[in-house]
């Protein structure tokens, strides 16, 4: 894998050529350490180097070469030099056994400031876990209290604080902290993600689009900037704070409808006055580093770095490609890290956008829904099982199409700029999706033919919709809202099919979450996703009530699908898909079972039901799992690829 766009070279210094086995960068191919320069120490210019190293650094040089030599695959890493090695250079690191990284949302890596520590979030069996790699220790440790169920599916994303004493993690919409020695995490909000913990003890997050700050204490929460439709700001992502804690590096969100990642651009925003300022560069997931450059993700999963000045908030230079084909997720995480002292780390594969349809037995075979690959979402199947609709890989109004299930022939249903997250009504006639413009979200009814007119069924102007779930004809809705007034986490509400405008409550708390409502056949039931017990679960309950809640899932569970009659939920547990057989009066879970492993594609967030099921009950469609290719790659004395190619020109 190429560490740059173009031929990458890391020529030795002039008039000298090092032999092939030395440290150096040739051709268009990164530098592996070989055995025979491991166990030597090279010749030429690598001598040079290693004669300059400190006396600790020789140590850990030697630690390489018995590793080396003995045949071990990954190297173990350079560490704290006194004076960096004149060329660039690539490591492969191992992961522990029967350790993968975590391949589907959020920040897979982290980096301390000065660059001796690693964080990766790794999944070893149906457990996520976040694991610390010290850099004079080639053996990761599980970081205790972080470890936990696959099912939640959050990413994690973690962080240094700036001491390196501390990590920042996400779990579900929570944001929490642990020492790195592991122990019980500490709360610092409750409703948030994605954090930057920065100079000073601010730590600055994002919720429902809009940036706050807050303190590793947990005090009040404040907010900083909220996006800004009037003026094209649909939503601020990816918050990084510079040095000296009063601005934030963020992607500024400036196209409602398009593809995510194509669609951010890299800003900053004023603690003090929460000005945001749109810096012109495409961009996200961004990183400042103490060599006067910013490090950040761009669609594709390349690695760019421009030269930045801190007094003008402004970059100075043009871009340079650092990195190609690096894992990305459909929201703009990038799967690298940066720290000060020169140190790049990275991971490859896939990412989003390139997650096949795929139809899967009771018994876990697999078949691939023919076509080229794409980034649909949230498959649901047509009653007579012949057609699937799905959402584009964008936020909630990304487009929809219809898929055939048996040749993977792909029509366009909903433009981009029009909406998603469809399901069908229960005749197969249309397609009910929704669909946002201005200040208010719509519900509307599309024949999937094109057959008949759109039904506009709801205009909300208080709420933020993101999930809807139909029962029969003239029979209930259940819909997710937010509401933009007070905040509010995301409540279910019940509604008449033929007048959704008559919404109620039905399950709301200002203390959870709930999620991923579904109807049962029979109109009776509603299952749905909540995390009021501290880890995400499944219920049912009688609509329109009351009626007792029967909690269905042990030990986590998300994203609840109905069979062809109103006694089976099938639900994603940890790692595992699950069935659960409901009976008796009252009602209650008269059978568990596992039927196969649940290695696809959840969407990171348990947002919505990424999978359906058949109507003849014996298959289901899933979106096959970004796969992450390989381990954890490090890149030493990675500037010197910007020295080699340009002239850094970096600001202060």
């Amino acid at each position: 894998m190429p560490l740059c766009g173009m031929r990458c070279t890391s020529s030795p210094p002039t008039g000298s050529r090092p032999p092939a086995s030395s440290l150096a960068l040739t051709g268009a191919r990164p530098i592996t350490l070989s055995a025979h320069t491991a166990a030597h120490g090279g010749t030429g210019a690598g001598v040079a180097a290693l004669a300059k190293m400190s006396a600790r650094t020789r140590q850990l040089v030697g630690a390489l070469a018995a590793v080396a030599v003995a045949g071990v695959g990954s190297a173990t890493w350079l560490a704290t030099r006194s004076t960096p090695p004149p060329m660039a250079a690539r490591l492969d690191i191992a992961l522990p056994d029967s350790v993968t990284i975590f391949s589907v949302g959020g920040r897979k890596l982290a980096l301390s400031r000065d660059g001796s520590r690693l964080l990766f979030v790794g999944v070893k069996g149906t457990r996520l876990a976040i694991y610390l790699r010290r850099l004079d220790d080639p053996v990761a440790q599980v970081v205790r209290g972080t470890e936990g169920a696959v099912a939640p599916a959050s990413g994690l994303t973690p962080s240094f604080s700036p001491d390196g004493e501390w990590i920042l993690y996400a779990d579900g919409a929570r944001l929490l902290r642990v020492p790195v020695g592991g122990g019980s995490p500490l709360l610092v909000t409750d409703t948030g993600a994605t954090g930057s913990w920065g100079d000073g003890g601010a730590i600055v997050f994002v919720r429902q689009n809009a940036l706050y700050v807050t303190t590793p204490e947990g005090g009040a929460a404040r907010k900083v900037a909220a996006p800004d439709t009037a003026h094209g700001v649909y939503s601020l992502r990816w918050p990084s704070l510079l040095p000296g804690g009063e601005h934030v590096l963020v992607a500024i969100d400036r196209a409602r409808f398009s593809s995510v990642v194509d669609s951010l651009r890299l800003g900053v925003v004023s603690l003090k006055d929460g000005t945001v300022t749109d810096l012109g560069m495409p961009g996200t997931n961004a990183t400042y580093v103490t060599s006067g450059h910013v490090v950040f993700g761009r669609a594709g999963g390349i690695v760019m770095a421009a030269p930045f000045s801190l007094s003008k908030r402004a970059f100075t230079g043009p871009a340079t490609q650092l990195l190609e084909s690096v894992w990305q997720g459909s929201g703009g995480a990038t799967g690298y890290a940066v720290s000060d002292n020169g140190t790049l780390v990275y991971h490859a594969g896939a990412g989003a956008g390139k997650n096949p349809l795929v139809v899967v037995s009771r018994a876990g075979r697999e078949r691939l829904i023919p076509g080229e690959p794409t980034g649909f979402l949230f498959p649901r199947i047509s009653p007579d099982g012949r057609r699937i609709a799905v959402s584009a890989t964008v936020l909630i109004s990304g487009g929809l199409w219809l898929v055939d299930a048996a040749t993977g022939a792909r029509e366009r249903l909903a433009a981009e700029n029009e909406g998603g997250r469809g399901e069908w009504t229960r005749d197969g006639s249309r397609v009910v999706f929704l669909r946002e413009g201005g200040a208010w979200r719509e519900v509307v009814a599309r024949s999937w033919d094109r057959s008949g007119e759109d039904r506009v069924l709801l205009r909300d102007t208080t709420r933020d919709l993101s999930e809807l779930a139909l029962g029969a004809a003239h029979g209930l809705a259940a819909l997710r809202g937010s509401d933009r007034a007070n905040g509010g986490r995301g409540d279910i509400f019940l509604a008449p099919l033929d007048s959704l405008g008559a919404m109620r409550p039905f399950v709301a708390t200002r203390t959870a979450r709930e999620f991923n409502p579904a109807i049962s056949p029979d109109g009776r039931y509603l299952a749905y996703l909540s995390d009021e017990s501290g880890n995400d679960e499944i219920y049912v309950q009688p609509i329109p009530g009351p009626g007792p809640r029967v909690r269905v899932s042990v030990n986590g569970g998300i994203e609840p699908i109905w069979g062809r009659t109103g006694s089976t939920v099938y639900y994603r547990g940890p790692g595992r898909i699950m069935l659960a057989e409901l009976g008796g009066s009252p009602l209650q879970v008269t059978r568990r079972d596992s039927l196969f492993a649940d290695v696809y594609d959840r969407n990171g967030t348990s947002s919505h039901q990424n999978w359906d099921i058949f109507p003849g009950g014996n298959e289901f469609v899933m979106a096959r799992a970004p796969r992450t290719l390989g381990g954890v790659s490090v890149v030493l004395n990675w500037r010197q690829l910007l020295t080699r190619q340009r002239g850094t020109g970096a600001e202060r």
